[in-house]
């Protein structure tokens, strides 16, 4: 009785070997048959595989090299600019070199450098036309904040003040590091000043001068615009450059950073020192006699 069944056993397992066997064998058939029967459609499918992997490869290949002529060309476009060259023929140059080279990284750098260019020749608002697609970038990266200072010394240049505070207020809040909230903090500042904001621009300072009481130089900077502003609002002053006094209205806070409800007018107040070395100069000197006294 042991034999047979074992003897049973062994021919079961027998029998689902060649089954399966079989199996596989008729599965192979079905497809070479299908196979013959579309053989033009798989050739083609296997030619359009090769095509898309070879496209592929080309245009990683094609990206790599643009981005490296990109990042060479912006190298000794840069050295032309600072050794020769009028500040119109540079800006021609980066137009031609953005319409080249747009959608590579180094785009971003020549944006900003268009951008102080065009600053420096009075053209605001052709600066904030060129640093619009900088304008979506996280303010606690390099180029987010650069672009960010730029822009709003943009807006403060063509008379948007409120929209320039705003920016302000934003990389104050969000930048990455403290020295670069810190700044921007300081600019928001001034231009509060220029708005006749006192006791808002005094805030910040006073935060300010508390902040880097441990800093060579910086808490006597602030602690001394500190004085300044509190020594003007002391003396009746008017605004640098704001609005008339009787249009203008109370300090409001926006978005939790300090921002003057004050109608728009033109910045100038220059502040000494710039930590983060990103942004070009807010305008010209204030010349009001607004000073401490």
């Amino acid at each position: 009785m042991v034999a047979k069944s074992s003897t049973s056993r062994g021919r079961s397992r027998h029998d689902s070997h060649v089954s399966t066997e079989d199996a596989l064998a008729v599965g192979m058939l079905r497809s070479i048959d299908w196979a013959r029967r579309h053989q033009r459609g798989v050739i083609l499918a296997a030619l359009l595989a090769v095509a898309l992997v070879a496209g592929f490869i080309y245009y990683r290949d094609y990206r790599r090299n643009l981005t490296a002529r990109a990042a060479t060309q912006l190298d000794q476009l840069e050295a032309q600019i600072a050794t020769a060259g009028t500040p119109t023929a540079a800006v021609g140059r980066l137009k031609d070199y953005l319409n080249r080279f747009g959608g590579t990284p180094s785009a971003d750098d020549a944006r900003l450098l268009l951008a102080r260019i065009q600053l420096d020749q009075n053209a605001p608002k052709d600066a904030l036309q060129v640093l619009e697609p900088l304008s979506g970038r996280p303010i606690d990266t390099p180029i987010g904040y650069s672009a960010a200072r730029l822009r709003a010394d943009a807006y403060s240049a063509a008379g948007d003040r409120p929209r320039a505070m705003q920016v302000l207020d934003d990389a104050a809040r969000n930048a990455r590091f403290a020295f670069q909230r810190d700044d921007a903090s300081a600019e928001l500042a001034d231009l509060l000043v220029l708005g006749g904001s006192y006791d808002s621009a005094a805030a910040i300072y006073r935060r300010l001068a508390s902040d880097s009481a441990g800093t060579a130089g910086e808490n006597n900077t602030y602690s001394l615009r500190l004085g300044e502003v509190l020594a003007m609002k002391a003396a009746g002053v008017k605004p640098p450059q704001g609005p008339p006094a009787d249009t203008a209205r109370p300090d409001t806070t926006l978005s939790g950073g300090i921002v003057p409800g004050a109608a728009p007018g033109a910045s100038g107040l220059s502040r000494p020192g710039n930590p983060s070395g990103d942004s070009a100069s807010a305008g010209p000197a204030d010349t009001s006699g607004g000073g401490s006294g």
